[in-house]
């Protein structure tokens, strides 16, 4: 599925490899609130450019769509760190096919994720926290580990690893504590996360037919259905870099 549409966030799987495009993002910046805009592309780091009441008025410099989408690669926000001697660049030119590139788009923001298992696990090398792995059968395990979600489960080398090579009996009591844990989340997400959820929605989506009263009830329970719903999914990716 290379573009969905869900709880108000626009995504865009492979974002690079998609045809170009281009758009504004609005906004307010400063304690009076003046008008800010960004100017964003589907390659590189996708800023382009941003500036103040207008496109006349860049702060960084604004080119047209046609050229923004060839340079932004180049001239836009860079990232780069080492690994073994060699530089890597996060969403840059080289090998985008060994990564899984999406960008996010609602009202309010944009934003880019890169999943790289394979380099993730080289920069734990790298770093002293996990000896190298020799072995290319626990190796390949830990590569082919992850589910390819939104929101992990992506778990890195240095607590996975170590787990594949200890010795696992069967416990009964672990297995049901498990189950009871699984159940009790399912329970939290679906039938308190998801009955807030629907309360929430209602108030901030027809903000014209509800009092002050409504509005603090619906900013206290927002946060449940998020929260909830992260605390289901484990772990969130440390080897994705976000913009």
């Amino acid at each position: 599925m290379s573009y969905s549409f869900k709880d108000g966030i626009y995504k865009i799987e492979g974002y690079d490899r998609k045809k170009p495009f281009c758009s504004f993002l609005p906004g307010i910046a400063g304690v009076l609130g003046k008008p800010l805009w960004c100017y964003y592309v589907n390659r590189g780091q996708v800023v382009s450019s941003f500036g103040v009441k207008d496109k006349g008025s860049p702060i960084l410099e604004f080119s047209p769509g046609s050229i923004a989408y060839q340079k932004v690669s180049l001239d836009g926000f860079r990232t780069f760190f080492k690994v073994n001697g060699e530089y890597i660049e996060p969403f840059g030119l080289l090998n985008p096919d060994k990564c899984n590139r999406d960008m996010l788009i609602n009202e309010s923001s944009v934003g880019i994720t890169e999943v790289n298992e394979s380099l993730g696990y080289s920069i734990d090398v790298f770093r002293g926290k996990t000896p190298a792995e020799y072995n290319f059968f626990t190796y390949a395990l830990f590569v082919s580990f992850f589910p390819q979600l939104v929101a992990g489960p992506i778990e890195r080398s240095t607590n996975l690893l170590r787990q594949f090579k200890k010795k696992h009996n069967f416990d009964y009591d672990q297995f049901m504590s498990g189950i009871c844990l699984m159940l009790w989340g399912y329970f939290l997400k679906l039938v308190v996360a998801d009955r807030c959820g629907i309360y929430v929605d209602s108030i901030f989506n027809n903000v014209h037919h509800h009092n002050g009263g409504s509005f603090l009830i619906a900013s206290i329970l927002f946060p449940f259905p998020h929260s909830t719903t992260i605390s289901i999914t484990a772990f969130e990716a440390n080897n994705k870099n976000a913009l």
